[in-house]
């Protein structure tokens, strides 16, 4: 009996938790709707900047794989 009352706890917990969520989305989405595009070009510039970021990132990974192959044709 007790385990049947702590499997509908934890039934109405995740009732209550997923209920959550959709009025947190809903409220994503009406405020999704509400921008009508109004912060496109904030949201370009951070675009354009995690891009940036990740090309660097690269760009720095490949320079240290050529830094480490030179080194090692100069040690060998």
């Amino acid at each position: 009996m007790q385990r049947h009352q702590i499997d509908n706890t934890f039934l109405h917990q995740a009732m209550l938790e997923e209920n959550n969520m959709q009025m947190e989305e809903e409220k994503i989405l009406d405020s999704i709707s509400k921008n009508d595009g109004k912060d496109f070009w904030n949201d370009l510039a951070e675009c354009i900047n995690i891009m940036t970021d990740m090309l660097l990132n690269s760009l720095q990974i490949i320079i240290c794989l050529v830094i480490l192959i030179v080194l090692f044709f100069v040690v060998f």
